[in-house]
């Protein structure tokens, strides 16, 4: 079932509304592009802040955005979205 709130899903619609590719988007974000590929598919998981903060830089979003989309957050995660609340 599709969930427009998935993490990957959002990435992977507005990298496609700015007519990038994954190879266009590694250049430009710093990350590889099968580490891209893995977070839009959601084979990551919970991805770690360090590749949401490349993410959020890039389409200007926050890390605490970017957090409250994961489907399956870690315990760490939800620890700090809860304090940033």
């Amino acid at each position: 079932m599709y969930n427009p709130n998935s993490l990957g899903k959002s990435l992977r619609l507005k990298r496609k509304a700015l007519g990038l590719t994954l190879i266009e988007l590694e250049s430009q974000m710093g990350l590889s592009s099968s580490t891209i590929s893995m977070v839009e598919t959601g084979t990551f998981r919970s991805p770690s802040f360090s590749t949401l903060t490349l993410f959020g830089a890039f389409y200007n979003m926050t890390l605490i955005e970017l957090m409250k989309m994961i489907d399956f957050p870690d315990q760490k995660t939800k620890e700090y979205i809860k304090s940033h609340e």
